[in-house]
């Protein structure tokens, strides 16, 4: 049997969670530099209005597996990656709730969460990270473009990264306020 990576985006998208200056297909390319990884399966605990998940799509990422939380939320999620042809094939957004992803043990090779605030941090929960994440070869990328702007804090970010144990890289740089969490064996 085959085994393909997976790329976990974890992240607490709202609809306007992308309301910043950078563009989407910008944020795509800085967490997938981030990660050093560009391919496998993509989970993203919250798919927003679905353009990161089209974005990463297009950038190489084999599947993006998106959580929104209702009906109406995961249609309009869905609607970027049918415009982009890639909606069933490459993007496949879903309802749920960030606090319990939908994938197996070990499965994803990233997890982004790219809108991260103080507040909805808590939502995505430390131990399904860990849970989902690949050993050797698991990468979360968790942060926000906006940065401390955006209700970030390098402390509250801190501290749910240390939940998660791994290797940990924060930095706050022209794109962001990120930490990268590289999963051990």
């Amino acid at each position: 049997m085959r085994r393909y990576g997976c790329v976990l985006i974890a992240f607490v998208v709202a609809s306007s969670a992308f309301a910043v200056d950078a563009p989407v297909d910008t944020i795509a390319k800085t967490v997938l530099a981030k990660a050093g990884i560009g391919v496998g399966v993509c989970e993203m605990p919250r798919a927003g209005d679905g353009k990161l998940a089209t974005s990463l799509a297009r950038a190489g990422v084999t599947l993006v597996d998106g959580l929104a939380a209702d009906a109406k939320a995961a249609e309009a999620a869905r609607a970027p990656a049918a415009d982009a042809g890639v909606l069933g094939t490459r993007v496949m957004i879903e309802t749920g709730v960030p606090s319990a992803l939908p994938l197996a043990d070990w499965l994803a090779d990233l997890v982004v969460v790219p809108d991260a605030t103080d507040a909805n941090l808590k939502e995505v929960l430390p131990a399904e990270v860990r849970r989902v994440l690949a050993p050797y070869r698991g990468v979360a990328v968790v942060g926000n473009p906006g940065g401390g702007k955006s209700g970030l804090t390098k402390t509250a970010l801190e501290t749910w990264v240390r939940e998660i144990g791994g290797s940990v890289e924060i930095n706050e740089d022209a794109s962001g306020l990120w930490a990268v969490i590289r999963n051990p064996p």
